[in-house]
């Protein structure tokens, strides 16, 4: 281990630490050279250059936490969290809640309310749920959550039961009348997507 942490010194020309990247300079210089009669630098009987240099910058890695494909809000939050190399408590001024929620969200032990939904897309960057707006149930569910809406209340503003939200989202049950106006009211510039 000493041999290469020498090897890696001798070598290591400049190293400099960004804010999200990290710039390294190598640069080898062959120590057994001399030169013949010609003038050219020899390195063991071989051809040799005097020195040789590479520099490359490295985005910093974003550690173990880091997921390849997260699948759930939870590790979608903690996952760009890390992306933009932002703290906890970062997180949560940002989303309007306690540090300790969004730890218990990045550690599986909690899921958001609905209300933080909105705040959440707005800083994934991206809607994170996989919902088909092409079917009113669909159409329901999207809007409940760009708006932090939740089923309880949609229902109390549409003066029906939760259940019967529940049941439109699921696509059991479907409006009719009055109801279907209002909904493809409310709904209407969700067509716009």
């Amino acid at each position: 281990m000493h041999e290469k942490l020498t090897i890696v010194e001798a070598i290591t020309d400049e190293i400099v630490v960004g804010e999200e990247d990290f710039y390294v300079k190598l640069a080898y210089l062959p120590k057994h050279s001399f030169f013949d009669k010609s003038g050219t630098r020899q390195h063991n009987h071989m051809n040799a250059l005097p020195c040789s240099t590479f520099s490359k910058i490295v985005p910093k890695p974003f550690g173990d936490k880091y997921l390849e494909s997260p699948k759930t809000l939870n590790e979608k939050i903690l996952n760009k969290r890390l992306e933009k190399r932002m703290l906890q408590r970062e997180v949560a001024n940002f989303i309007g809640v306690t540090e300790d929620c969004v730890t218990l969200w990045e550690n599986n032990r909690s899921n958001p309310m609905v209300k933080y939904y909105p705040k959440i897309i707005e800083f994934l960057g991206y809607f994170p749920f996989q919902i088909d707006i092409s079917s009113l149930a669909g159409k329901i569910k999207y809007y409940r959550y760009i708006k932090g809406v939740t089923q309880e209340d949609l229902a109390k503003n549409l003066g029906v039961n939760e259940s019967t939200v529940f049941h439109y989202e699921k696509g059991t049950h479907k409006p009719k009348g009055r109801l279907r106006q209002v909904l493809s009211l409310l709904l209407s510039d969700i067509d716009d997507i």
